[in-house]
């Protein structure tokens, strides 16, 4: 049996929503105007409610609740695994500027005339990962002082503002970075094992969500090598990068791709952080990264269904299902 509510507060944003109830499964399905359709187990319902972060996974699903033409997407179950590795991935939640930008792309994403009067109203705070309303005009306020955002009339109050031409320009140049890209970049140590590992899983992996992935050995260059590597993470969507060998080619670029604000997906070979080099010493991975979210994998199949794992929940525009 099913039953339909109006008005239902969404479990992740609080937003007013659609809320059905599936009594024989014991699952709800939820349509948030901000974070748009998902599902859960009544069981998962307590944890979820209680979990801190919330507001990077509902900003996640702001950011990826529309498919290419617009329609509505539906979502996976969301259990408290799910919502977590969102949360507490590298990416998420995105520095401060890079959340002004988001805002500033769902603003010219509207693509409303120039001078139109936007109100704070039309901004939901998932757009901004923001925790409030407050902490969203916070962040209105913010692209005041770059220029992108203006008072009307005279008066910068919490009604409504509208987009600058300089806004309206840096919109564009992050357009043009690819946001749309479906290439992925893979970085790591040319080891037999590792380059066996990138066909048997990292490229499948990366197929099945509806990326294709390369290393800069699937390709001939003229130029320096060096320079081709950095215009293939340019290009990227993503950057995946296997840490196993700590090599220093493989910090470099995941180094320059978090500096453009890529998502970089981490990932290591548990047998290898288990034993020791060639000193005796337990093989270890730079401090700098110890923190981050690695996948640490087992074997080839162990790789390949944790790394689609992790693509789906954190990569915007991923393919949710085989």
């Amino acid at each position: 049996m099913k039953i339909l509510q109006y008005f239902f507060k969404c479990l992740i944003c609080g937003s007013n929503c659609e809320h059905e109830r599936n009594k024989s499964l014991q699952s709800h399905q939820i349509t948030c105007p901000n974070c748009g359709q998902y599902r859960y187990q009544t069981k998962n319902k307590d944890a979820l409610r209680k979990m801190d972060g919330k507001q990077i996974v509902a900003g996640y699903l702001f950011e990826t609740k529309r498919d290419k033409l617009g329609v509505l997407a539906s979502r996976p179950d969301l259990d408290l695994s799910i919502m977590e590795r969102i949360s507490q991935d590298g990416y998420w939640p995105l520095t401060t500027m890079q959340r002004l930008e988001k805002v500033l792309l769902f603003l010219y994403s509207l693509n409303l005339p120039i001078g139109t009067p936007i109100p704070y109203s039309k901004i939901p705070p998932s757009a901004a990962y923001a925790r409030s309303t407050e902490e969203r005009n916070s962040i209105i306020a913010a692209m005041k002082t770059l220029d992108w955002v203006k008072e009307r009339n005279g008066m910068f109050s919490l009604s409504s503002f509208e987009l600058t031409i300089p806004g309206l320009t840096h919109a564009e140049e992050l357009l043009r970075t690819n946001i749309d890209s479906t290439s992925v970049f893979v970085a790591m140590a040319f080891k037999p094992d590792l380059l066996e590992a990138c066909e048997e899983a990292i490229k499948p992996a990366c197929l099945a969500c509806g990326f294709r992935a390369q290393t800069s050995s699937d390709n001939e260059y003229n130029d320096g090598i060096m320079d081709e590597i950095i215009t293939e993470i340019k290009r990227s969507k993503f950057v995946v990068v296997d840490f196993t060998y700590s090599n220093n080619g493989a910090y470099f670029e995941a180094g320059y791709a978090q500096g453009l604000g890529r998502e970089i997906i981490r990932l290591c070979k548990k047998d290898w952080l288990e034993g020791l080099d060639e000193n005796g010493n337990k093989n270890r991975l730079h401090f700098d990264i110890q923190h981050y979210n690695i996948i640490l994998w087992d074997n080839h199949a162990d790789l390949l269904k944790k790394l689609k794992a992790r693509i789906r929940a954190t990569i915007p525009d991923a393919i949710l299902e085989d």
